[in-house]
């Protein structure tokens, strides 16, 4: 006991376990006020415990002197007399702070260990039994069941059953699976258990939601599927007021989120607590708009979305998430070439400056103004700045992974793209537009077995969109040049009536490569309308698709007449759009179709310098390629086979197999250097 105090062995227990304790403790308050991970106080407790042997240690071991640090050397003579000849209980009060120091260092430690494991609160009357099987880290809200079976309450069964998975949805530590997939489960009755696998959740929650005169019933069970234990339970039966529902719902999410053991962050309860209006028919259009815009790619979609949003903010002037949809849909409009015009764009900035009014920190509202800074401005920093915050805070909040995996796609990042999309598949996993999206990363990637299973997974879910037929097509021609099989997808979406510019556009590619040319022909009558093609990378008019597969069948006089249409469309559209490259690059084609190789190459060369690779990868090889067609019909045969190279040798959608097939390159099929590039 004396040799521990003359090596100051009790001191330093004392002063390091006080210490350790205020550390730990502001510690635990700069987490929460900061909303840091829960690892953060892990991390921080299991090094401060970790260290104290060894601290001891080296106050045993060493001893401060006026030359530094030195080994603590033995104890004399006259001191080894005194320790020995020392009472014991001298020493008892050295001891007694030391032992103090190390109590309150193991508090601390376990006080914050406690709160970074989230420690359930008070329990529940139907609270979760400690044997649950639970992965409390992932839940399904199924559709709420609509007991009285008329359509007024079925809307008021969505409305509630909407509310709490939005409110959940606002949890960092918690993985909700997407409404769009959840809303296939309404009317079903599958075995939770197959849902769960389907899904992939540990938890579901059921429900049932009635409104009827001034009474108001709703019944929520939470479930671990695959034991098929109730984890809380509970029934709400009182008097109908909007914020008596609304007080329920928030309620709801709240006790959903303590039976799952889920910390909670002061923001995150006063979070769940927020409703998005209380206005229950305005609410009723924001659904009405959500579910339109969820529908497709389709420009009838977004404009049902605008007209849904835009009379939910009539009704509710204050409803920042009816903003933020309303500014989404005007954006996608803007963004997917259906209305690339200024005002489409300044509708959607204004409705998205009112939702930041209202409520900037509401991550519906952020993940929007991210989208804007993308779709609006390919300000792709700024979008990441929004979004990858909300990945960590809110991470199944709604077109945020996604939009993630689109910004890094379109940087030309296609790896991290592919990764970030297949995680916002697994939320959204009966939907299945995210894991074509991987796939059609994949297909940039050249990576086409890898692509096609996942594509093939949107044919399989969703039978009547065009899309993915078109992406199966393009994807087994750039393989290996099976046009065969391709035609088939082709075929069967074209069939089913299925509505894509992205199929109509490949099924008339797929029959020029086969060089059945009136076969393509008819298909490009068929398809109608001025344009054709996907509006969001390129816009050719029809008689600029017609001219070059007449010029194929050697109809020159056909071909001119043509390419004469389209460049009157596109010198009109280049009026009313200066500044859009897939003009540009359209018209470098329809003046190169006519031989006009200074015009073409001015046109195209402009479609270059207004979307570089550098600031949008995706569309900015669009143009390359373009380039490269211009290059061939003017005869400058090297400098096209360097374009060619340039876009094989980076992610793209040109292929060994592409170039093989497509008539375009046949004047260069002698040219070794072209051949070496087929070969491959």
């Amino acid at each position: 006991m004396a040799e521990l105090k003359r090596r100051k062995v009790f001191r330093v227990a004392a002063v390091y376990g006080g210490g350790a304790f205020v550390v730990l403790q502001v510690a635990d308050i700069l987490a929460e006020g900061l909303q840091l991970p829960p690892a953060f106080l892990g991390a921080i407790s299991i090094v401060a415990i970790a260290a104290f042997p060894l601290v001891l240690f080296l106050a045993w071991v060493y001893e401060r002197t006026p030359q530094g640090m030195r080994r603590t050397a033995p104890a004399t003579g006259d001191e080894l007399t005194e320790i020995v000849e020392q009472p014991a209980g001298r020493q008892w009060p050295a001891g007694i702070l030391a032992l103090a120091g190390t109590g309150l260092l193991l508090a601390g430690g376990w006080t914050v260990l406690q709160s970074a494991r989230g420690a359930p609160e008070s329990a529940d009357t139907h609270a979760v039994a400690a044997d649950s099987t639970a992965d409390l880290s992932s839940i399904a809200v199924l559709p709420f069941a609509n007991v009285s079976g008329d359509e007024e309450n079925e809307r008021f069964a969505l409305g509630v059953h909407n509310d709490i998975h939005t409110r959940l949805t606002r949890l960092s530590d918690l993985r909700v699976i997407s409404r769009r997939s959840v809303m296939e489960y309404s009317d079903t009755n599958d075995d939770l258990a197959e849902i769960a696998n389907e899904l992939d959740v540990g938890a579901i929650l059921t429900g049932s939601a009635q409104r009827a005169g001034g009474t108001l019933r709703i019944n929520v069970e939470l479930v671990d599927p695959h034991s098929a234990e109730s984890l809380w339970a509970e029934s709400y039966d009182r008097e109908w007021t909007v914020d008596g529902q609304l007080e329920i719902q928030a309620d709801i999410a709240e006790r959903v989120a303590r039976s799952l053991e889920v910390t909670l962050s002061q923001a995150e309860r006063q979070s769940l607590a927020t409703a998005l209006t209380r206005d229950p028919e305005a609410y009723d259009y924001y659904i009405e708009a959500i579910e339109s815009f969820d529908k497709g790619f389709e420009a009838a979609s977004s404009l049902v979305a605008v007209e849904r949003a835009q009379r939910a903010v009539e009704l509710d002037p204050d409803f920042a998430a009816a903003w933020a949809m309303l500014g989404h849909a005007h954006l996608y409009l803007y963004w997917d070439g259906h209305d690339r015009t200024p005002e489409r764009r300044a509708l959607a900035e204004e409705a998205l400056d009112r939702a930041l009014e209202i409520a900037p920190d509401l991550p519906d509202v952020r993940a929007a103004v991210g989208r804007m800074h993308y779709w609006g401005y390919l300000d792709y920093e700024r979008a990441l700045e929004v979004l990858l915050p909300l990945e960590r805070e809110a991470p199944s909040t709604r077109y945020v992974l996604d939009g993630i995996a689109a910004i890094k796609r379109r940087q030309g990042n296609m790896e991290e793209a592919v990764d970030y999309f297949l995680r916002a598949y697994e939320l959204d996993p009966l939907h299945a537009t995210w894991g074509s999206e991987a796939g059609l990363t994949y297909y940039l990637l050249r990576r086409y077995d890898e692509a096609l299973p996942l594509i093939e997974t949107t044919v399989v879910r969703d039978p009547g969109g065009g899309f993915a037929y078109g992406a199966m097509a393009r994807t087994l021609i750039a393989r290996d040049g099976d046009v065969a099989a391709a035609r088939e997808y082709l075929d069967r979406g074209v069939a089913l009536r299925a509505v894509s510019p992205f199929l109509d556009y490949e099924a008339v590619l797929a029959e020029v490569f086969d060089r059945r040319y009136e076969a393509a022909l008819a298909r490009l009558d068929a398809v109608g309308g001025e344009a054709i093609g996907e509006l969001q990378f390129r816009w050719y008019p029809t008689d600029l698709m017609r001219g070059r597969i007449l010029a194929f069948q050697g109809d020159t006089a056909g071909s001119r007449e043509a390419y004469e249409a389209a460049i009157e469309v596109l010198e009109a559209e280049r009026e009313r759009l200066p500044d859009d490259e897939r003009i540009a690059g359209a018209l470098g084609l329809a003046y190169a179709g006519l031989g006009l190789e200074e015009k073409a190459l001015a046109e195209v060369d402009r479609g270059v310098g207004l979307m570089p690779v550098e600031r949008e990868y995706w569309r900015g090889i669009h143009r390359l390629e373009e380039r490269a067609r211009v290059l061939v019909r003017a005869g400058r045969t090297d400098e096209a086979i360097d374009e060619i190279e340039t876009l094989l040798a980076q992610p793209g959608e040109l292929s060994p197999a592409v170039l093989n097939l497509d008539p375009e390159w046949d004047t260069l099929r002698e040219h070794p250097r072209f051949q070496a590039l087929v070969a491959d």
